[in-house]
């Protein structure tokens, strides 16, 4: 009888560690960006309600675009979107999304210009990818190809 491991059996033992590390680093990756998406998708919402508040107080329009090249970055400015002239200020993004229509809020905070700000890359399973301002209000959603669809 031999004490130890045959080198064979070492080897057995390593690719099925290399294929469980893989499979957990590939979910994780998956998860990682899931996480990441939702946590833009809620930090572009917070911006639209700062963005209306900060409209109905000071009784001035705003006009929030995303700016399309590359879609990573979305501009305030403080007037109707269809005469941008007066960019307040630009917040960056980690996610690269896509706008469907100027979003504008009037000096009373109702949104003028109804439109949705959503995930560029629809492939990773976030449940909240978009957001989304009609009227009289501007919530989360998942975005399906061609709507956002509130959820909250």
């Amino acid at each position: 009888m031999s004490k130890g491991f045959s080198l064979i059996e070492l080897l057995i033992v390593l690719t099925i560690l290399v294929i469980v590390a893989s499979a957990v680093i590939r979910a994780y990756e998956n998860y990682s960006q899931k996480l990441r998406i939702e946590n833009e998708t809620h930090k572009i919402y917070l911006l639209l309600k700062e963005v209306q508040l900060e409209a109905k107080t000071k009784k001035e329009n705003r006009c929030v675009k995303l700016n399309p090249n590359p879609g990573d970055r979305i501009e305030i400015y403080n007037s109707t979107c269809g005469s941008l002239s007066n960019k307040l200020r630009t917040v960056k993004l980690e996610v690269i999304f896509e706008q469907r229509g100027g979003i504008g809020i009037n000096k009373f905070g109702i949104v003028a210009d109804m439109g949705n700000i959503h995930i560029k890359d629809p492939s990773f399973s976030a449940s909240i990818n978009c957001v989304k301002a009609d009227r009289f209000r501007i919530c989360e959603g998942e975005w399906n190809g061609s709507e956002c669809r509130c959820k909250f």
